[in-house]
C-alpha cells in the first residue's frame, strides 16, 4: 500500500471527486484547509490567488483516469494548493501522486509574515528553487540519497524532472523510498507533479512515463 503523503513543505478531479462528498477530517489553521482521505472537494475556504481553488478537481484526462487514483489528502492555502492520491494500476507499484500549485507571497502578506517571524517567498524563481531542492533531497536529515537523477525539461520558463532514491543507511535491510517530480515555473506560478513509492519498486522509466503523460492533464500554465 502507498504510505502517507510526504510532509508539506510549508511554502511551497475528476467525476470521482465531484460526486458525493465524504469529508473525514477538516482542519483550519492560519488560513489552511486540510482534508484527509475520502471522496472530497474543497469546501469554501481562504481566498486563493492564481492557483486552483480545488486542486483535486484540477486534474482530469485519460492519463489520470488510467492511474486508478484514490484521493488521500488536500491542502488549500492563500498562495498554495495541493492534492494527493493513492495510485497503482498494475503497471506501476502502489504510489502516492501529488500535484501542487504555488505562487509567491504578495508584498502585504509577506510583510505580515515577516512581522510574525515567518520567511515569506516573494520571487517565483526562488519558489522554483525551493521546490526543486525539496524533491532533490531526502525528507529526513538522517536519511541518505542512494541514487539520484535530474533532467532539464522544456515546460514553461524553466523545469526539471528529478528522480531520487533514499532511505536510512543504518538499517540492515533498508527499503528505499523512491520519488520522481517534474517541477515547472510558468510566469509567477510553480507547479510540481510528483510520484512517490514507499516499497522501493518504482523505477525511473516508470515514473518518467507516468509524470510526462500526466502533465498534459495538469493545468501548469498560468
Amino acid at each position: 500500500m502507498a504510505g502517507p503523503p510526504p510532509p508539506p513543505r510549508g511554502r511551497i478531479g475528476t467525476a470521482l471527486m465531484a460526486s458525493l462528498v465524504t469529508l473525514v477530517l477538516a482542519v483550519t489553521v492560519t488560513g489552511t484547509v486540510v482534508y484527509l482521505r475520502g471522496d472530497f472537494r474543497a469546501a469554501p475556504g481562504p481566498s486563493v490567488a492564481h492557483v486552483p481553488e480545488d486542486p483535486c478537481a484540477s486534474v482530469e484526462g485519460s492519463s489520470f483516469d488510467d492511474l486508478d487514483a484514490r484521493p488521500e489528502f488536500a491542502s488549500v492555502r492563500n498562495v498554495e494548493t495541493s492534492c494527493s492520491w493513492a495510485v497503482g494500476n498494475g503497471d506501476i507499484p502502489e504510489s502516492t501522486l501529488r500535484v501542487e500549485y504555488a505562487v509567491p507571497d504578495e508584498a502585504r502578506r509577506a510583510e505580515l509574515a515577516e512581522e510574525r517571524g515567518g520567511e515569506p517567498v516573494t520571487e517565483a524563481d526562488e519558489l522554483y528553487q525551493d521546490a526543486h531542492e525539496y524533491y532533490s533531497e531526502p525528507v529526513l536529515e538522517h536519511q541518505e540519497a542512494f541514487s539520484e537523477r535530474e533532467r532539464p525539461e522544456s515546460y514553461g520558463d524553466e523545469s526539471a524532472l528529478v528522480f531520487l532514491e533514499y532511505g536510512d543507511p543504518e538499517l540492515d535491510y533498508p527499503q528505499p523510498t523512491v520519488s520522481a517530480a517534474l517541477v515547472i515555473r510558468d510566469g509567477e506560478r510553480v507547479t510540481s507533479v510528483s510520484l512517490s513509492s514507499y516499497t522501493g519498486e518504482l523505477e525511473f522509466t516508470q515514473a518518467e512515463h507516468v509524470i510526462t503523460d500526466l502533465v498534459d492533464d495538469v493545468p501548469w500554465q498560468e
